[in-house]
């Protein structure tokens, strides 16, 4: 997971997520990592108008977004609120 956000203009969540999946050979399916994740109220959303807690949840949807079979996370959780905590 990267340490900061990624922060593009012009672009919303679900697009961002999209064009991130197009570089890999397999990847996860995005409508499914924002249901997961409960982030579809804001899939049509810019980045720029997230909130700070909003924008780690999208950094840590794209760690799903490759399909990787393992993940190293440190410390994921920080700046997200309790609901998205857990």
């Amino acid at each position: 997971m990267l340490q900061g956000d990624v922060v593009l203009q012009g672009i919303t969540v679900s697009d961002f997520l999209q064009e991130m999946a197009s570089a890999y050979q397999n990847p996860n399916e995005i409508t499914a990592i924002l249901q997961s994740l409960n982030l579809t109220a804001i899939q049509h959303k810019a980045l720029t108008t997230l909130s700070g807690g909003q924008l780690r949840q999208v950094t840590f949807a794209l760690t799903l977004v490759g399909n990787p079979d393992l993940l190293f996370l440190d410390e994921p959780t920080v700046g997200m609120d309790v609901t998205a905590r857990q």
